[in-house]
């Protein structure tokens, strides 16, 4: 189980790292590869081809630990959190000029910063809003584009830590504290954005007694919640479970092969609006810290 930035939940601290090579070494972002329509059955069924091999984000990274990314629709602005100013957990964020380009060196982001740790941010379904945690309470902050962000204030009532959202705002899929070192990834609707969020068990598939499970994203084009799970080998792992759609439950998720490797520690999957690029952390040992962001991308229809 890896550290959490936040404690929100009764998720414990202190997990080690297996070296292992990586599957790929870094490299120049190059953008999707034309990778065909052979990927798993959620990709397939909307026309989407498997996950090509993790592409290093070397611009973002530093010695220190870069994880919790946030990717707004356009797939343009990266937020993520960084111990880089050895100052606490902060906010940094990061834009490019098309999705094929290397993002630029990222800047610092006081707003949406503080004295303790910030992480956990997440766009809203059309990147004008973003929502992040600082010092354990939930804030937004409007996006006003180009990474640029204004009206810092608190927000309340949305269950768990560290969600994310459906395109419409109306689907949240969260990360929930059910017990000692035992977290789920949990699911909640509401009838309108002013309406209260009301749970249900739609996720439950996802989860297991005693372990972790948390840190979603949704892809609506496939019906699929990605997230972060225990893994067999002490580490962590990403994983992927469908619906057959809206008002469903999600069947049993399984491995992303294309992104596991044994020993790799691999954490806070986000994706684009179209659902084609995927940034998450890991701790590969040709990294520049302890936890660098990477890429992957697919082709879709």
């Amino acid at each position: 189980m890896r550290v959490v930035v936040l404690v929100f939940a009764a998720v414990g601290p202190g997990c080690g790292r297996v070296d292992f090579a990586p599957a790929a070494p870094d490299a120049t972002l190059t953008g999707p590869a034309d990778a065909g329509m052979t990927g798993p059955a959620d990709a397939t069924a909307a026309g989407c081809g498997p996950w090509g091999a993790p592409v290093h984000l070397a611009t973002t990274s530093s010695v220190f630990t870069e994880w919790s990314p946030a990717l707004d629709p356009s797939g343009l602005v990266l937020v993520f959190s960084s111990n880089r100013a050895q100052a606490g957990y902060d906010h940094w964020a990061a834009t490019r000029a098309t999705v094929t380009s290397p993002f630029d060196p990222p800047v610092a982001m006081p707003a949406l910063s503080s004295n303790g740790d910030d992480s956990g941010a997440t766009f809203s379904g059309d990147g004008s809003t973003l929502y992040y945690y600082s010092m354990s309470s939930l804030r937004r902050a409007d996006h006003l584009g180009a990474g640029t962000f204004a009206s810092v204030s608190p927000v309340s009532g949305f269950p768990g830590f560290d969600f994310a959202l459906s395109p419409d705002d109306l689907e949240l899929f969260t990360s929930k504290g059910v017990g000692q070192d035992d977290l789920d990834v949990g699911h909640a609707t509401r009838t309108n954005p002013m309406a209260a969020w009301v749970e249900d068990s739609d996720t439950a598939a996802l989860n297991q007694v005693g372990t972790v499970e948390g840190w979603p994203v949704f892809d609506a084009r496939t019906q699929t919640v990605y997230f972060e799970r225990d893994g067999t080998d002490g580490s962590s792992d990403l994983a992927r479970a469908t619906r057959p759609g809206p008002g469903q439950a999600f069947a049993p998720p399984e491995a992303i092969a294309e992104v596991n490797d044994a020993g790799i520690w691999y954490a806070d999957p986000t994706l684009s609006g179209d659902g084609t690029i995927m940034i998450f952390a890991a701790d590969y040992p040709s990294g520049l810290g302890a936890h660098d962001l990477y890429q992957v991308t697919r082709s879709c229809r």
